[in-house]
Order: structure tokens, then sequence, then C-alpha cells
């Protein structure tokens, strides 16, 4: 107890001391204070100071003004824009320089300047880093490279390259030889690759563009049709392509008709809808089954006969002037016909007097002005070549105007044009009704306004065109949308029964709905969803599967699970696989049993064969019985049947032995301490 307070006195002595030292420095620092003050009585101005200065120190009460530093702000920032107050490093520097003095002029690759540490704002192209102080690795960048790391990331790369520093090629097989900078992958692929490195061929031969599913065709090559592109355009199409969905050619050949162009038209057709009239003509023919030849020296003439085109060496009105009977051309000008009574000079040719005109005894019958001596009667016009239509409606004993022709009252019905004589189902076959109109130049024609039942106008020839695929064979004369749906096999995308796409291949029976074309009857075996587009899955058995999902109906092929037999079997499950929902094993491999044929058979089964519950199949080994041959023939010895379990047997007596040794030799350690503590105790106490 004597020497615990022995101690502590010594400590407080100690303490004692530094107290009466601190003081005596405390006071020797008020001291010098105040004759720093006394000596301070020539202060400066404050003329620097923004906030003014200390009336005792002189010392500038806040900050100093651009260009000066110290405690007085009596100091020159030297070449800095602005410096710190108490040190008089720079803060900010002049144009493009840097540094504690801005002593240092910035990098000539700074685009504008630089920070008073000397790093760029902003590089020029080409350069990267902090000091811009380093050419951009790759040539491949779009433009430049990134700010610190030289990657071309921010910017993107050239055409064809990839990668941050845009130093990769991109795939060969990639459209327009573009792929994506991060990853490389395609964005478009070449005609007919597939995936998203474009490695992968479309599935289908005739298939162009596939991506990014090898299974499903987007684009045919020309001449190929089909979800597959396994069908082949009918010859015909005039173009080298039809519709990929339907098969169907925009427009046909001459000389051939229908939706496929699959039918001839008679020989004398040039276009027809059917195989019994004319939408067109052959050159050199007319009339309403084209089977009258052109008049005269005409080439081509319209439907009703009227010249289009003349033959070599004629020319004019119905092709009747002829170069040949000129008599004296000059510059390209005729000037005399060899039969001066009956011809007349016209252009670089001749032309004959109408018969229409009256006969002139005095001289020609006709010249460039018309006939002579008038016209006969009943015909009309310059050249005596117009007569009153039969087709014009007569009112009051008068049909048509004497000094045109044109008919004063209209025209019959079927009848068209100012002089009635465009018959409206000669030159559009199977047409109800024709409406008259004017072009931009004020000139009359005629087009088909409805069709006839059976038939609609089609859009971009104007002629009528049988209904297609239409129950009944009846259809909206106008755009030829089905009146009472689609016939079988065939269905429409929109609610106007515009029947024009073919069920899809596997519907049962070729039948869908007329409206979406969603199979009616179900799907053809190995086939699912609502068109029975998609295939079932191929470890399905029989790749039989439900109609919507596509799950497997009847299980799955040996080593295949799951409800699309799309997850493998335990690779210990035998020839008989597994069960579809749980994984189960069937059957096991030779020396497995249990559930998922985890567990061993045990190693005194005779061929180490087992069932699924480690039954041993073929008995045991000499020296076991038992069902799983665990058990001993009483009076037989361990070490003479399984020197295994001898080694066990020994291994666990031993771990048993360390643990109780390890136990005793804890409980000595912790009495020893114990017993330590108590003697100090009674030290302390006799103390």
């Amino acid at each position: 107890m004597f020497h615990a307070v022995t101690m502590l006195c010594k400590c407080l002595k100690e303490i004692l001391v530094v107290v009466v030292l601190w003081n005596c420095i405390l006071v020797a620092s008020l001291q010098m204070n105040r004759l720093s003050i006394s000596e301070s009585s020539d202060v400066s101005n404050c003329t620097n100071c923004w906030w003014g200065c200390d009336s005792y120190s002189g010392n500038c009460s806040g900050q100093c003004a651009h260009g000066y530093f110290g405690p007085r702000c009596d100091q020159d920032c030297f070449q800095c824009l602005d410096c710190d107050k108490n040190s008089g490093v720079c803060v900010s520097c002049h144009d493009r320089h840097y540094g504690d003095r801005c002593e240092f002029k910035c990098n000539e690759n700074c685009m504008v300047g630089c920070k008073i540490s000397g790093d760029c704002y902003k590089c020029n192209e080409g350069f990267y880093g902090k000091t811009c102080n380093l050419t951009c690795p790759s040539p491949n960048c779009r433009n430049g490279c990134e700010r610190f790391t030289g990657n071309c990331t921010d910017w993107g790369c050239n055409a064809g390259f990839w990668g941050p520093l845009c130093n990769k090629t991109c795939p060969e097989n990639c459209g327009f030889t573009s792929c994506h900078q991060v990853d490389g992958t395609c964005q478009t692929c070449k005609d007919g690759y597939s995936g998203k490195t474009c490695s992968e061929k479309c599935n289908y031969e005739h298939c162009s563009l596939c991506q990014f599913d090898v299974s499903t065709c987007f684009n045919c090559y020309h001449g190929w049709w089909g979800d597959h592109c396994d069908k082949r355009c009918t010859n015909h199409c005039s173009q080298p392509y039809c519709s990929q969905h339907t098969g169907k050619c925009g427009k046909c050949n001459a000389g051939y008709y229908g939706p496929y162009c699959d039918g001839t038209c008679k020989s004398v057709c040039e276009t027809c809808s059917d195989n019994s009239t004319c939408d067109t003509c052959k050159t050199g023919f007319y009339g309403f089954d084209c089977t009258q030849k052109c008049l005269g020296h005409c080439e081509t003439c319209a439907r009703d006969g009227k010249c289009i085109e003349c033959r070599a060496g004629y020319f004019g009105n119905g092709c009747k002037c002829e170069l040949s009977q000129c008599n004296d051309i000059s510059k390209g000008v005729c000037s005399n016909c060899k039969n001066e009574k009956t011809w007349f000079p016209s252009q670089n040719g001749c032309c004959p007097c109408s018969n229409n005109c009256n006969l002139n005894n005095e001289g020609p019958i006709c010249n460039s002005t018309g006939c002579v001596a008038g016209c006969r009667e009943g015909f009309i016009g310059k050249d005596c070549d117009v007569s009153c239509s039969e087709h014009c409606v007569e009112k009051n004993n008068s049909t048509c105007s004497n000094k045109t022709g044109e008919c004063l009252y209209g025209c019959k019905q079927g009848w068209h044009l100012p002089h009635c004589d465009f018959n409206c189902s000669l030159n559009f076959p199977h047409c109800k009704s024709c409406k008259e109109y004017t072009d931009n130049k004020n000139r009359p024609y005629v087009a088909c306004e409805t069709c006839k039942l059976g038939y609609y106008k089609e859009l971009y020839s104007g002629h009528c065109k049988p209904c297609e695929n239409c129950d009944g064979n009846m259809c909206d004369g106008t755009i030829g949308s089905c009146n009472w749906g689609c016939e079988k096999g065939w269905y429409a995308k929109g609610r106007r029964y515009l029947c024009e796409y073919p069920c899809p291949d596997k519907c049962l029976n070729g039948d869908c709905e007329g409206i979406g074309g969603k199979c009616k009857l179900g799907c053809q075996q190995g086939f699912y969803g609502s068109h029975c587009l998609e295939p079932c899955p191929s470890q399905c058995l029989n790749r039989t599967c439900e109609l919507t999902r596509g799950n497997c109906l009847l299980g799955c092929v040996s080593g295949a699970r799951g409800t699309y037999c799309n997850e493998s079997c335990s690779s210990r499950c035998g020839v008989k696989g597994c069960r579809q929902d749980d994984g189960h094993c069937k059957d096991c491999i030779r020396g497995h049993y249990g559930t998922m044929c985890l567990d061993r058979c045990s190693p005194n089964c005779f061929g180490d064969k087992c069932n699924q519950t480690g039954f041993c199949l073929g008995g045991c080994i000499k020296g076991w019985t038992g069902h799983f041959c665990e058990v001993l023939p009483p009076g037989q010895s361990l070490q003479q049947s399984n020197p295994v379990s001898i080694v066990t047997i020994v291994l666990a007596v031993f771990l048993g032995l360390t643990v109780v040794l390890m136990f005793i030799i804890s409980f000595i350690l912790w009495k020893s301490r114990r017993s330590g503590r108590g003697e100090l105790g009674v030290e302390m106490t006799g103390q």
C-alpha cells in the first residue's frame, strides 16, 4: 500500500512542473505581441485590399485585388492573372500559360488552352492525354480518340473496324462492312448469312435474308417464294420476283394472265384477264375479240380500229398519205404530187383527197385546206371524213352538229366521247359501266368505273379482272374484296376480304380462317402455333407437341427431359432415360441407384448390379448376405471378410482417442490459469 502512494505523489509532482512552464510561455508570447504592435505605428495604406485592412498591423482583412498577394497585398503576382493571397502561387494564368508562376506555355496540341496544372481542357484532333502530348493510337477512329484513354469509344470507328481502339476487323459477312463497336456483332448481314457475327448460313438455299435467326427467312432470292423460300415463282412474271408470302406476280409477261401468270391468253391478245377475251390486242389487231386486222397501212391501231402508228413510208390520218406520191421534194418539203387532181402535197409526201369530196371539173378535187367543191351529203369536216355516228341520241330529227359532227344530245348506252365512237365493253371487257374524264390538257378519255359480277377493277391497268379466291366467285367490283369471304385454302389479312394469301402449308387439310389465316383444324404432325409455322422441339417423342405452346405431349426421346424436352437427363441414367417432369431416372447405368442414380451400389453386390432402390440383382459376393449384401454370416470375422471395414474401425478409434486427449489438455491449462490468479490475489492482499 505504501508503495502505491509513493508512486502517485511522484506523478503529481511532474504534472505541476509542466503547468508552470506553459504559463511562462504564454506570458512571453503576449509581451512580444505588444512590442510588435507598438512598432507598427507607421501603417501602410490599404490600396490593394478589397475589404480594408487592420488599423494596427496593416494586414488586409479580406482578399487582395487581382495581381497582388501577401498579408498587406503589396507583393506583385508576377505573370499570374490571379494568385493565392498568402503564398503567391498562381491561381489562374494569362492565355495558354500554366505553373505556380505561370512560367510555362501550354502544349501546342491543347485546343483551348490549359488549366493551372498544365492539363489541357480539350485536345486537337489526333491527340490525347492530360496534356495532349500523346498521338491517338489508331488511325481507324472516326473523329479522333477519347480525351484521357486514347480509345475511340466516344466517337466510333470507321466502317469495317471495332474495339476500344478500332483495331479489330468486323466479320467479313457483315452488311455494309459495319459492326457494333463494343462487341463486334454485325448490324446487318450480307445476303444468305445470319447470326450475331453473320457467320451462319441461312438454313434455306434460296433465302437472301434470315437475320438474326437462320430458321426464319425474311427475303428470298429473285424467282423464289414461301416461308422457306423453297417455291419457285412462275416463269411468266414480268419481274424476276414474286410476292414472298403469296407467290403472286406483280404483272404478267405478254400472253399470260392470272395471279400467278400461269394462264395462257388467246393468241391474238397482248394482255388478258381470262382465256375468253383480251384486255389489249396484239400489234396489228383490233375488235372485241382482237380478231380483226388493222386496216390499210396501219401498223398498230386502237381497239376500235383507229390507226395509232403507220407502216414505214406512210403517214397522216388513217395512214393514207404516202411519201412515194411526191413528185418534187425540196428541203424536206413536197411541192407537187404525181397525181395533182386527186392528191395534194403535205409535209414530205402527198395525201389523197377524201372519197366524200364533191367532184371538181375545173381542177383538183382537194388541197391542203380540204375539199374544194365541198362534201357529199351526210359528211362534214375539212376533209369530209366526219359523219354523224349512229350511236348519237336522236332528238328533233337531229343527232349531231353539221360543223363538228359531235353528238348534240349525248350517246346511246355503252358509247362515249363527243362523237360517240368509244364503246365501253369493246375497250374494257367485263366492264359494267364506264365514265368520261378529262386529262390535264383538257382532252377527254374514258375509264371503266364498275365491273360486272365476278370481276373487279385492277388498279394499275384499269381493266376488269376475275375475282380472286372468293367464295362463290363474288367480289366487290371496285377493289376486289370478297363479298362472302374466302374460298377454302385462302385467307385475307384485313376485314376487307382481299383473299390473296394461301393458308399456311402445315394447316391440317389445308384449311384456315378467312381472316388472319389461323389453322381451323390444327396442324400437321411436327408443327404447332396458330398458323402451324413453328416446328415441334426436335426431342419430342414422335415430334408431337401441344398446338398452342409447343410442349411435348408424348414425352421425350431417351436422354431428354423437361416441358419442351430441352434439358438433359443425368449422365448416370440408363438407356431408358428419365421422367419428363422431374428428371428422375427410369433406370441407372451399372453400379448406381437412386432417383437420380447418384448412389453407388454396395461393393458386395455381385457384378456391381443393383436396382433403383439399391437391391443387389445378381446376389452377393462370397461371404455376404442380405438384400443389400450388408450382412455377415454368424461366426465369420470382419477381418476375414472385409479388410476395408477393419481400417475404418481403426481410424474411428484413433479419432476418438485424439478428441479425449485434447479435452484433458484443455482442462489442465484452464486449471493452471485459475490457480495462478489465486496466488496473485494473495500477494496483493499481503501488501
